[in-house]
């Protein structure tokens, strides 16, 4: 599936521009969405069966429908099989309405009786702007997630996981902080010593009058965390010349 192309309404758009349910063993390529609630959804709901098996290259979902949209969501129901051996290559969105509170960029999200149902899945050479959660990672595990940059609406997050997701690997290349924002690196209530997340690989400005924190576990293994700039700046980051 290429060059296809979606628009929304530019105003109260609430659903998606491709919702597949059970994709397997497919490629797509040169997508793009403006104007729409939210970006593509790929879901698992029966568990007769394992979707999965798909790559996705060069994809950009503008999002500009009703707030709180999600840009590329991964799901497994209760019911489902597993979701898994995914590939994304320089997939991006950004986030358009201001009034947004709870937008995602990324949703990985498992069963919540089984955290190992979305697992597999590969994020590459990724940009996130303006959402209020860049990467959410809920009740799936073995993941891998590069972004190129990520910036957040004050209060976001880059990376926020949960307790039951654990193993993932989560990376942010680079980032930005606006004046008066705030943003948090990440958020892992994940506490297992045998199956951490590991975290990093991230440089920052922070400008004036904007805070950057991080928020990891006692398990949560930082890899690489700088940051410059003449905002507040967490002391888990050294600073970048």
């Amino acid at each position: 599936f290429e060059n296809l192309f979606f628009k929304g309404d530019f105003s109260s758009h609430s659903g998606w521009a491709m919702d597949l349910q059970a994709p397997f063993r497919s490629t797509f390529r040169n997508i793009e969405g403006n104007g729409v609630g939210n970006g593509i959804k790929l879901s698992s709901t029966n568990a007769a069966f394992n979707p999965g098996n798909c790559t996705f290259d060069r994809v950009f979902m503008a999002l500009q429908g009703a707030n709180n949209g999600h840009a590329y969501e991964l799901y497994t129901s209760n019911t489902g099989g597993l979701f898994i051996l995914c590939t994304f290559t320089q997939c991006e969105a950004i986030d358009q309405k201001a009034g947004s509170t709870t937008s995602i960029g990324w949703y990985l999200r498992g069963s919540s009786t089984d955290y190992y149902t979305t697992r597999n899945i590969r994020i590459e050479q990724s940009n996130i702007e303006q959402f209020n959660t860049c990467v959410k990672v809920e009740h799936a595990s073995d993941n891998y997630v590069q972004l190129s940059y990520a910036d957040t609406k004050t209060g976001g997050k880059i990376f926020d996981v949960s307790s039951d997701s654990l193993s993932n690997k989560l990376y942010c290349d680079t980032g930005y902080v606006a004046p008066g924002n705030t943003t948090n690196f990440i958020v892992d209530a994940n506490t297992s010593t045998t199956q951490p997340n590991i975290a990093g690989g991230y440089e920052a400005y922070v400008d004036t009058g904007s805070t950057l924190s991080i928020t990891p576990s006692t398990s949560t293994i930082l890899e690489r965390l700088a940051a410059s700039g003449p905002g507040t700046i967490d002391a888990k980051f050294v600073f970048a010349l």
